[in-house]
């Protein structure tokens, strides 16, 4: 059986030694799973890999939640919030105009549905209040055309011609 030197002992004892040095670091610094059922924050924001905002959660001054989306051009495009603790769902057009709107027209639950134009005309509308709803369809100026309402069971439409 060889022997070997005392450097060459040496050399493998070092080898050892930073393999296990190595191995011990690659362990000891690797980035923890972060588990926790709570997370608090005043804003949350979602960032492409380019770090350009794409969505952004928080509270306004007032307290109330919301979350908005934005596309690739830094546009806010859907806006959910709960402004007045009236909960609602904009959708935006590229231009950052508001087009859709779903959601409540009070606090007490009364329901609302509106499409817009460009301009910001309302083109189509859907509404519940108490006992009523009522669909609307508008001209290009935001004058209502055609209509059906129901109130306490009771149907009525309306056509307006120019």
């Amino acid at each position: 059986m060889q022997r070997w030197s005392k450097e060459t002992r040496i050399i493998i004892a070092c080898a050892v030694l930073l393999a296990a040095l190595d191995i011990y670091v690659r362990f000891a610094t690797a980035p923890k799973a972060v588990s926790s059922s709570i997370v608090s924050t005043q804003e949350l924001r979602l960032t492409d890999k380019q770090g350009n905002v794409r969505a952004v959660m928080s509270t306004d001054r007032d307290g109330e939640p919301g979350l908005m989306m934005y596309d690739k051009n830094g546009t806010v495009r859907l806006q959910l919030d709960a402004f007045e603790t009236t909960p609602s769902l904009i959708l935006m057009d590229e231009n950052g105009e508001r087009r859709a709107y779903y959601g409540m027209s009070s606090p007490t639950g009364d329901g609302e549905l509106t499409f817009s134009t460009a301009d910001g005309s309302t083109a189509a509308s859907l509404m519940i209040h108490d006992n009523a709803s009522s669909f609307s369809l508008m001209d290009g100026n935001g004058n209502s055309r055609a209509s059906w309402n129901i109130v306490n069971d009771r149907v009525s439409s309306t056509f307006r011609s120019r």
